[in-house]
């Protein structure tokens, strides 16, 4: 792969750059695009590019939401959260082993693919 695996991914357009060119990648060495990849890709763009909730980390932040405000924001993260589910659920393995390879880039846990490729 042309791009450096190790950069850390920190956000999610980051995140859905290294997808996107990753799957261009693997479809240009198979020869062939892969329709569920794309879809796959396309409805994780929709859940991730949606405006964040306002950033509850900052004690600031907790303090001044209620306990409606706090629940609500917590029903859209377990929706969201199903939402990804069901969609890793639904797609190949493929796809599944790439998003995991991938989230272990993004969240910084880099050391966790080089030792697995290391490994292979």
């Amino acid at each position: 792969m042309s791009e450096n695996p190790s950069v850390a991914l920190t956000d999610a357009p980051e995140l859905l750059k290294f997808l996107q060119s990753t799957l261009e990648q693997l479809e240009e060495a198979s020869g062939g695009v892969d329709e569920e990849a794309r879809a796959a890709l396309a409805k994780l763009k929709g859940v991730a590019l949606t405006p964040p909730a306002p950033d509850i980390n900052e004690v600031s932040n907790i303090a001044s939401m209620t306990d409606e405000q706090l629940s609500a924001h917590f029903s859209k993260l377990e929706g969201q959260m199903t939402s990804i589910q069901s969609m890793l659920a639904q797609s190949s393995s493929q796809t599944r082993s790439l998003v995991a390879d991938s989230a272990a880039l993004w969240s910084g846990q880099d050391n966790i693919v080089s030792k697995k490729d290391q490994a292979s």
